[in-house]
């Protein structure tokens, strides 16, 4: 872990204690930048090394967004359900690094 990374966390804890966000997962893509998953609505905000602050995108309306991931082109990808019950994972959605939002998997088997 690089020492831009390990000075990005306090930031990071400063910025989720003002705006009362509780963090559901943290990722780096290759180029350095944090997203974190935000729970309450479901957020994803990015954080890049130069200590910039974003909101990276956000759920629709009765989504619970559960887990995030990152692949090496810097595509984010989270868990949702389609019924907006928040309570069987159906889905995973993909968001390009534009921020563009799309299905990435549908009716997804869980439990």
């Amino acid at each position: 872990m690089s020492l831009g990374r390990c000075v990005l966390i306090p930031l990071l804890t400063v910025s989720i204690a003002s705006k009362a966000i509780a963090a559901a997962g943290l990722v780096f893509d290759p180029a350095g930048n944090l997203y974190l998953l935000g729970a309450n609505p479901s957020t994803i905000f990015k954080f890049s090394p130069n200590g910039a602050v974003t909101k990276f995108a956000g759920a629709s309306p009765g989504e619970d967004w559960e887990g995030i991931a990152i692949d090496r082109q810097g595509n984010v990808f989270v868990a949702t359900d389609e019924d907006h019950k928040g309570d069987v994972i159906t889905r995973i959605l993909k968001f390009a690094p534009s921020g563009k939002r799309s299905t990435y998997m549908a009716n997804v088997a869980a439990g």
